[in-house]
C-alpha cells in the first residue's frame, strides 16, 4: 500500500500545474497575436449600382451643408429654412394665445422650429444638436418669433375685418373661417414637414 502524499506535495504540484496552464496560455495568446489580420471591410464589388450613396462616401451635394443653390440640396436647404421660419411663427402664434408674454413666445417657437431636429440629434443620432454648428437656425428661429409677436396681431385684426367683410357680403361662414392666412400658413408647414422627413432620412444615411 502505498504512503499518502504529503499536503505539502500536493500544494507544490498544484502551483506547478497552475504555472505551467498559465504559460500554455500565454503561448496561445501569442501565437494568436501573430496570426494575420483580415483586411478592412470595404465595399463590395457591383455595390455602387445599388448603393450609390454608400460608394460615393456620403459626400454627394444633396447631403452637404452648403450645397449650390440650383442643386436639389440647395432646393431642399431652402424649404428647410421656409419650414424652420414657419414652425417658429406657428409656434409663436400659439404661445401668444396662451397668455404667455414675448420671452415666452421666443422660448416656444424656437423650441417648436428647433426641437425635432434636437431630438432626432440627441437622442437617435447621439450627436451633438445640429444648431450648434449651423447657428444661424436659432437666429431664423428667434427673430421669425421676436416679429411674429409684434406683427401678428395686426393679422389678426385684418383677418377680422376681412371676415366681417365678407359675412355682411354673404359668404359662407365655412369659408370665412378658413381664410387666405391659413391657406398659406398651412401649405408652408405642410412644405416644411415634408423637408424635415427628408433631411431626417439624410441624416440617418450618413449615421449608417
Amino acid at each position: 500500500m502505498r504512503a499518502p502524499v504529503p499536503p505539502r506535495t500536493l500544494r507544490l504540484l498544484s502551483r506547478v500545474a497552475t504555472a505551467s496552464d498559465h504559460n500554455r496560455r500565454i503561448a496561445r495568446l501569442q501565437q494568436i497575436s501573430r496570426l494575420p489580420r483580415p483586411p478592412p471591410c470595404e465595399t463590395p464589388a457591383g455595390s455602387a449600382d445599388l448603393f450609390p450613396v454608400a460608394a460615393l462616401g456620403r459626400h454627394d451635394d444633396s447631403l452637404s451643408r452648403h450645397p449650390e443653390l440650383r442643386s436639389p440640396g440647395g432646393i431642399l436647404r431652402g424649404l428647410d429654412y421656409c419650414g424652420t421660419v414657419t414652425f417658429a411663427l406657428t409656434g409663436c402664434v400659439t404661445a401668444a394665445q396662451s397668455g404667455l408674454d414675448l420671452f415666452g413666445c421666443c422660448m416656444v417657437g424656437a423650441v417648436t422650429a428647433l426641437g425635432g431636429g434636437t431630438i432626432r440629434d440627441a437622442v437617435f443620432l447621439a450627436r451633438r444638436p445640429f444648431w450648434v454648428q449651423e447657428t444661424e437656425y436659432i437666429w431664423m428661429a428667434l427673430g421669425t418669433a421676436f416679429a411674429t409677436f409684434f406683427c401678428f396681431p395686426r393679422v389678426i385684426e385684418w383677418k377680422e375685418e376681412a371676415r366681417a367683410a365678407s359675412l355682411t357680403a354673404g359668404a359662407a361662414e365655412c369659408d370665412v373661417q378658413y381664410d387666405a392666412v391659413d391657406k398659406i400658413l398651412d401649405s408652408l408647414d405642410s412644405v416644411g414637414l415634408a423637408a424635415f422627413a427628408v433631411i431626417g432620412g439624410q441624416n440617418g444615411i450618413r449615421a449608417g
